[in-house]
């Protein structure tokens, strides 16, 4: 099938052929969307990119095709890259609409599951994301320009962490970022992303919340669950009349926030990506929380380990191409016990080789009362105080930043995370 009419065509590889400045772009054209005639064209450009115009011209007419194609060129370099969009665009189309057709027909022979249906979309739209694109420094300086001017005016949509203790250590989040969540069980990983998608959202800060472990009903209990002191888990038939008209109110308060669930316990990573993508378009969400990884798997017969390393990466990429910072939950392995006082570090994340390389930001959290029997923990040759709330947040990795350990607080009844 031919993407472009005869003329449009001959412009695009014209312009191609004339403006030396464009031709590198000569890599995103799919020849199997060309004419015949536009095939041969294509590949004698490919093949003398170095030589001036007159000379590929030369060739071409050698090899018997017409060269009228040169009637037909545009104005500039620039309407030559557009033609490129465009054709990209028509092709890439074309592509989708071919694997939308194949699949439809292996499925409704339910000779395909869905799961392998959607996992050959994603593969495509990660394909069609690595596209070859390439910046001249005058592009990247300008865009340098652009967002340094942003930053000074207070446009630019830097995203500041809702709490201070933790602006003082961790940069403020620009959009790209994977961002890693670590703790054992128990230690408040969950806690800390529902609490920033909460406070963010107390912010006008849109969110999405892939959870694989818990409905949505019940991570929103728990961000509640601060308003009242009886156990919405636990308790919730005990409420008073009075207490049920303010769980209703905060019910509907609730649901006036940029907060977006997805719980539908698909746990396949091309269902996890699809969601996010499908919130960011839907509802232009700002930030990805996904609780948590190792509860995730992909479609192949791959080891853990290098199933962990397609999921981060992919996830990397996905932050990326949305510019959106990917938040996500992540285990640590059980040799964290031996450690001085269980403090975790890189070593102890699961599968931590493929996590550590991709993440921009790897940070811990840990309660140190889990290691300080009744409530005192031996420091040098004393032994101090330990709070049942002293919440830490040990940031082990951040790419252009700072390292250390932020001190906060987590009343565990009310699921409140704060700085005092």
């Amino acid at each position: 099938m031919i993407a472009f009419d005869s003329r449009t065509e001959k412009g695009m590889l014209a312009g191609i052929i004339e403006f030396p400045d464009v031709r590198y772009r000569i890599e995103e054209i799919d020849p199997i969307y060309l004419s015949e005639d536009g095939k041969k064209i294509f590949f004698c450009i490919r093949d003398s990119l170095a030589e001036d115009d007159v000379m590929i011209y030369r060739k071409i007419m050698n090899m018997g095709l017409p060269v009228d194609l040169m009637d037909e060129a545009p104005a500039s370099g620039e309407t030559t890259g557009l033609l490129v969009d465009r054709f990209q665009k028509i092709t890439q189309r074309m592509k989708l609409a071919h694997i939308f057709l194949k699949n439809g027909e292996l499925l409704s022979k339910e000779k395909m599951e869905t799961d392998e249906a959607l996992e050959d979309v994603w593969r495509f739209q990660r394909g069609a994301a690595k596209s070859l694109q390439i910046k001249k420094s005058e592009d990247v300086s300008h865009e340098n320009m652009d967002r340094s001017e942003s930053i000074w005016a207070g446009r630019y949509g830097d995203i500041q962490w809702p709490y201070g203790r933790m602006n003082d250590i961790l940069n403020g989040l620009m959009g790209g970022e994977l961002v890693v969540v670590a703790g054992q069980p128990g230690m408040g990983k969950s806690a800390l992303m529902g609490s920033l998608a909460y406070e963010w959202a107390q912010r006008g800060i849109a969110s999405g919340f892939v959870a694989l472990e818990m409905k949505a009903v019940d991570i929103q209990n728990r961000l509640l669950q601060r308003l009242f002191r009886k156990s919405l888990a636990k308790e919730m038939k005990y409420l008073t009349k009075e207490e049920r008209i303010e769980f209703s109110k905060a019910v509907a308060s609730f649901a006036k926030l940029p907060i977006f669930f997805v719980d539908n316990g698909n746990s396949t990573l091309s269902a996890v990506a699809t969601s996010i993508k499908t919130m960011h378009m839907l509802y232009g969400i700002k930030v990805a929380f996904v609780d948590y990884l190792q509860l995730m798997r992909t479609s192949g017969g791959e080891t853990r380990d290098t199933e962990i390393g397609i999921m981060t990466r992919t996830l990397k990429q996905l932050a990326m191409e949305l510019n959106i910072p990917v938040i996500i939950g992540s285990q640590l392995n059980r040799r964290t016990e031996n450690n001085e006082d269980g403090r975790p570090r890189l070593s102890n994340l699961r599968e931590s080789g493929n996590i550590e390389q991709d993440a921009d930001i790897v940070a811990f959290v840990y309660r140190p009362i889990f290691y300080a029997p009744k409530g005192r923990k031996k420091k040098g040759d004393e032994t101090e105080e330990v709070s049942e709330h002293d919440f830490e947040i040990i940031v082990s990795k951040q790419r252009n930043g700072m390292l250390g350990t932020i001190h906060l607080k987590y009343n565990t009844e009310r699921q409140i995370i704060s700085e005092v």
